[in-house]
């Protein structure tokens, strides 16, 4: 057990706390020594209140104070959780960590390509432009950043109006507004059952509920979503057909036009995350239910991630409300980045950057199954690799950081009830390809990730 009656009542005595903040604050603790990691399971209220002697009234109150400060989530069906983000978990990690020695597998940005045109395109940017960069952004600069983000977006096989058009501050931003807008505060969501951690802190911080919804190999399965559709009250789903986080699943088009049917019959909002769209050949689900549809999207994951600029678009009578509402929105994008990401597209840099990216993750890729095996190869090749591990996901991510390699485990990302025998690996955030190839040996050498030749 890693909390103890005796040290709580100790905290209360000193800290003249009341039991229940005593109780957050050793959890707080124990994430900061590293006796509880991220991604570990609290003990249900029931268990830690029968362990420590208290109510089960006091330890939800505790685990409420916790999830108040970020210290840890509950997840209906799953439990509670020690959250990677939390204050004390990054002290700890920025104790252990040794740059020099550990390999990040765990971040999912892209490759580091675009340096020297960034630092280009920021040299041939007008002097207007850098002295209006501690300001809001202007029509003017807002209306060329629809133009540029329409001409982007054709590479998506969408012919775009500037009116279907919303700028954000990145596509974090603009899931989330998309999210607030269809479903309000509190509502019911559908997503696939292994979402990505984008999604799952929109929802978190709008108080959403999750339903998850069955994945096969293409994604989410048209008939599983009709009966979470029938099954639940919620009225909008979240879905990314193109490399899928964490599963890198893309829909070809017979899926696409099967989800874009049932999203019509069920009478249901899509929310597209096509962060990764740039990277596949495929198209859009949105594309087949335009009025029902809002895409969120950005240059993120395709040019570079630092590029905080994003973009809503889609048919939705909603796009109209979110357009007028510039504080959720429109406000938050530096008139720096919208004029440097402007320039990069209008240049044609950022499809450069883009067709250099699919390359160096087709590279990444090879060099994956190559070094570790034949795994279970799912989609085109994208900057995340869905891993199957001997045993539980948990223990064998334990093991890769224990050798100084750092990776997910599956069940970061599940909704709902289930583990998952998976660890996410991210390909194109190491800065070389032989740092990766070091980081991918050392899991080699792992009996959880054993080779799969056979």
């Amino acid at each position: 057990m890693l909390l103890h009656r005796p040290d709580i009542d100790a905290l209360a005595r000193e800290r003249r706390l009341p039991l229940f903040k005593a109780v957050a604050e050793a959890i707080a603790g124990a994430i900061a020594d590293g006796r509880l990691k991220p991604g570990d399971r609290l003990p249900t209220h029931r268990a830690l209140a029968f362990d420590l002697g208290l109510t089960i009234s006091t330890v939800t109150e505790a685990y409420r104070e916790a999830t108040r400060r970020r210290l840890v989530s509950g997840e209906v069906g799953r439990g509670t959780f020690v959250l990677a983000e939390s204050r004390e978990a990054e002290l700890f990690a920025l104790g252990r960590l040794d740059p020099s020695e550990r390999i990040d597998l765990s971040t999912n940005v892209p490759a580091d390509l675009a340096g020297e045109a960034i630092e280009a395109h920021l040299r041939m940017l007008p002097a207007d432009v850098l002295r209006r960069a501690g300001l809001y952004p202007g029509a003017g600069d807002l209306a060329r950043a629809r133009l540029a983000i329409a001409r982007f977006m054709e590479r998506r096989s969408l012919r775009l109006r500037s009116a279907e058009i919303v700028a954000c501050a990145g596509a974090q931003q603009a899931l989330t507004v998309a999210l607030l807008g269809l479903a309000g505060r509190g509502g019911d969501v559908l997503c696939e059952a292994l979402a990505a951690p984008g999604v799952k802190a929109a929802a978190r911080s709008l108080g959403l509920r999750l339903h998850p919804v069955p994945l096969d190999g293409e994604g989410v399965e048209p008939e599983g979503l009709l009966r979470a559709a029938r099954a639940t009250s919620a009225r909008v789903v979240v879905l990314v057909p193109a490399l899928q986080n964490p599963t890198g699943a893309v829909m070809g088009a017979n899926r696409r036009r099967a989800l874009a049917e049932v999203i019509r019959a069920a009478g249901l909002a899509l929310v597209e995350d096509d962060v990764y769209g740039p990277l596949v050949d495929e198209g859009t689900v949105a594309a087949g239910c335009w009025e029902r549809a809002v895409i969120a999207s950005s240059l993120s994951k395709s040019v570079a991630p630092g590029l905080r600029f994003g973009w809503l678009t889609g048919g939705h009578p909603i796009l109209p409300e979110l357009a007028r509402d510039i504080h959720l929105t429109a406000w938050g994008v530096s008139p720096l980045v919208s004029a440097l990401a402007v320039s990069l597209i209008e240049s044609g840099e950022a499809d450069s950057l883009v067709r250099r990216q699919r390359e160096e993750v087709a590279t990444r890729h090879r060099l994956a199954f190559s070094t570790l095996g034949r795994g279970r190869r799912i989609g085109a090749p994208g900057p995340h690799l869905w891993w199957p591990v001997s045993g539980e996901a948990d223990g064998a991510a334990a093991a890769a950081s224990a050798l100084g390699v750092e990776v997910v485990p599956g069940g970061v990302f599940a909704v709902g009830r289930g583990g998952t025998d998976h660890v996410r690996l991210c390909l194109a955030g190491t800065p070389s390809r032989a740092r990766l190839k070091e980081g991918l040996e050392r899991l080699a050498g792992l009996e959880a990730f054993g080779r799969r030749d056979g």
